[in-house]
């Protein structure tokens, strides 16, 4: 029988990480998660998985897309890029192994038009390992 690898639920490592990142480097209070506030601020950054694939037995690598939202364009954007930098600097999250990460798109202009807010999106495949 297969060895059976348990992988970490990235989403929750990547946003109390971030969340703390951002704080703690560029005193960066902003809210984090999974999904949209409600009701939408105009202040906030969305964090989700949206595919992936494993690439070997104990390393799976999601693809993960960040949207930055800010009352301006210079913020969304600026927050964008300290976030960008903080994902290519990923190491470890608690026991949790990353691996470089890749970009499927850097952070871009593309407004939110649904809501009318302003957002900088960027995808990321981020490499991480599993564990027995």
């Amino acid at each position: 029988m297969s060895e059976l690898i348990v992988f970490p639920d990235v989403e929750a490592l990547l946003v109390a990480h971030i969340k703390s990142e951002l704080a703690s480097k560029f005193h960066d209070t902003v809210s984090i998660a999974t999904r949209s506030p409600k009701p939408t601020q105009a202040n906030y950054v969305r964090l989700f998985v949206t595919g992936g694939a494993r690439r070997s037995l104990a390393q799976d690598a999601p693809m993960v897309t960040v949207e930055s939202y800010g009352p301006t364009e210079v913020a969304a954007s600026r927050r964008a890029g300290n976030i960008r930098a903080i994902i290519h600097a990923l190491d470890q999250i608690e026991s949790v192994q990353f691996y470089t990460p890749e970009e499927g798109g850097r952070p871009v202009n593309l407004p939110d038009t649904a809501t009318g807010r302003i957002r900088y999106t960027a995808t990321y495949r981020i490499p991480y390992r599993g564990y027995a």
